[in-house]
């Protein structure tokens, strides 16, 4: 996965003239994925770090990286009742055993994106492990995944990141493929905790080409701060919502729209932090921050 970040003399360019374009769709107040986006200045930076997960290989590291397994992770927490009796044994007991994953694998009907979350905790035993003693208490390493231990996993990872990159990116990659799947945008708002954690809200689903992050504000946690928003493209269209290619995209979907730093210049305005952020079609993650030029980015 690739981020960019933008020049900021590009940037204020930009937004000034999306300012000036009489557009007023652009000056509303849900984000706009409207036509012909601005690419800015982009440039791509460091590849992800490796994962900080507890598993850990005879050669001393984990065998994955860590948004893949949050990735598997969210899976998992979506569909937890479907892959609760996957294996056709038993009703539902809020467990989910290795057994259940290999059904699941192999359900040609079931989604790829929860195909390919079953095949990874069968491929990396060490990301099943963390998983499945993440709850602690009496039930850790038994084998078997229960939703406390998925609640744990996905409670830390909303609020326990030492920037708003890592943030942001765990965001993006929880909702950016189901944006693609459902060609709608998702939307939410990072923040900052009171001991200088940061953190996403639950994206909030918007339509074809606009969403409103703000609708989450009730999210942040108590003494939190707002530093941010993320949001997605969902896919390539026609003007009427129509799937298509890259080529034929109406909207510019892998590129920051104008109505987008209209936004990021009215939220930001008077505050020291702000940042914005955008999942692509392409999977490619875009991040903005004016206060930095293009700058490395690692997990």
């Amino acid at each position: 996965m690739k981020i960019f970040h933008f020049l900021q003399n590009k940037i204020s360019i930009s937004a000034q003239n999306a300012r000036n374009s009489g557009n007023k769709s652009a000056n509303s107040a849900p984000l706009l994925r409207q036509k012909d986006g601005f690419e800015g200045g982009g440039k791509s930076v460091a590849s992800l770090g490796q994962a900080k997960g507890t598993g850990a290989l005879a050669g001393g590291g984990p065998s994955y990286t860590e948004p893949e397994y949050m990735k598997a992770v969210y899976e998992v927490y979506d569909h937890f009742n479907l892959l609760d009796t996957a294996n056709g044994k038993g009703g539902k007991d809020g467990r989910i055993r290795m057994e259940d994953l290999n059904a699941a694998e192999n359900r040609e009907t079931w989604s790829p994106a929860l195909r390919d979350a079953c095949r990874f905790f069968r491929e990396h035993p060490d990301a099943f492990e963390r998983l499945e003693t993440a709850a602690g208490g009496k039930q850790g390493n038994d084998g078997i995944i229960g939703r406390a231990d998925v609640n744990a996993i996905v409670d830390v990872s909303r609020s326990n990141f030492d920037t708003p990159d890592a943030a942001a990116e765990a965001a993006l990659w929880r909702y950016n493929s189901d944006s693609i799947r459902d060609n709608l945008e998702y939307a939410g708002l990072i923040y900052k905790t009171a001991d200088g954690k940061y953190g996403f809200t639950e994206a909030a689903i918007g339509t074809l080409d606009k969403s409103y992050p703000w609708t989450t504000e009730d999210a942040i946690p108590e003494g939190a701060t707002e530093v941010g928003f993320y949001h997605t493209h969902g896919d390539y269209s026609r003007e009427d919502g129509t799937r298509t290619t890259k080529d034929n995209d109406y909207f510019g979907s892998d590129k920051f729209s104008y109505g987008d730093f209209i936004g990021f210049d009215r939220e930001s305005k008077g505050k020291t932090e702000y940042h914005m952020y955008l999942g692509t079609p392409s999977g490619v993650f875009l991040a903005y921050d004016p206060q930095k030029d293009v700058r490395p980015y690692t997990l």
